[in-house]
């Protein structure tokens, strides 16, 4: 068995420490690897982007524990998962959607077995430690998907807005805003030739298509493919995010000009 890859949106608290804790004492074993504990606080989609752009660059059998949990305490559902050669703890709040569409015949465990609890009364406020934690940890110890609970048929799946091309304008979703300032979008592919339009409008900025940051002087807005082949707006040495005001889930209109 691999890593726990670990990400929450609890940024620099006390809690990641309480969670990492529960891992050792279940399985003093485990290896752990933080993905970030900086999602923006209650911000599922932005933890759903993240988890799907980098989940396959990390060895087989790793279990990713993603806990952006604005519903603990209430009757959403705690689940678990095997998609590919990946495992997922999660709650069941939309966090796998984007996880779910590429992997449509996995298998979806409710986490309800209290043997595998921390607590075996959880608390109402932090599952992250009391449920999530351990059974991450009971997976790298090799316990069964199937004894944790019962099969989830219909897990919870966000939507995510499909770009709309009407030959002149281009409507995309923002999928997170990194802590550069970074705009990355729901975008792989360009509907234009990019050597037809060198530039691109976007909410009163001018961005220059370019391959690296570098590429442009300080304070240009450039348009570009970023490492996980998604396009993304930026701000060479500056934030985009801040620049454009725009957050996760925001749409936007991007026009090509040359």
């Amino acid at each position: 068995m691999g890593f726990i890859a670990f990400m929450t949106d609890w940024g620099y608290t006390h809690y990641v420490a309480q969670a990492k804790a529960v891992i050792y004492r279940v399985y003093p074993q485990s290896e752990i690897i933080d993905i970030t504990h900086n999602i923006p606080h209650f911000d599922i989609r932005a933890g759903m982007h993240i988890l799907y752009r980098i989940h396959k660059d990390f060895p087989e059998g790793t279990v990713f524990l993603a806990v952006v949990d604005p519903g603990v305490g209430t009757q959403r559902k705690a689940i678990v998962g095997k998609f590919g050669e990946y495992y997922f703890v999660a709650p069941d709040n939309g966090i796998m959607s984007m996880i779910l569409r590429d992997y449509p015949d996995a298998e979806v465990y409710s986490i309800e077995n209290r043997e595998y609890f921390y607590l075996k009364e959880p608390t109402y406020t932090f599952h992250g430690r009391d449920i999530f934690a351990p059974v991450a940890a009971h997976i790298l110890r090799g316990v069964a998907l199937d004894k944790f609970g019962s099969k989830v048929e219909n897990p919870v799946m966000l939507d995510v807005f499909k770009p709309k091309w009407d030959g002149r304008h281009l409507k995309v979703e923002v999928a997170y805003v990194d802590d550069f300032g970074n705009v990355q979008l729901y975008l792989k592919d360009l509907p234009w030739d990019e050597k037809q339009y060198p530039q691109v409008w976007v909410r009163g900025f001018r961005a220059k298509l370019v391959k690296a940051y570098g590429d442009v002087p300080a304070g240009t807005m450039i348009f570009h493919r970023e490492s996980s082949g998604f396009w993304e707006l930026a701000v060479s040495g500056g934030n985009a995010g801040e620049a454009l005001r725009v957050k996760s889930g925001d749409i936007i209109e991007i026009i090509p000009v040359d």
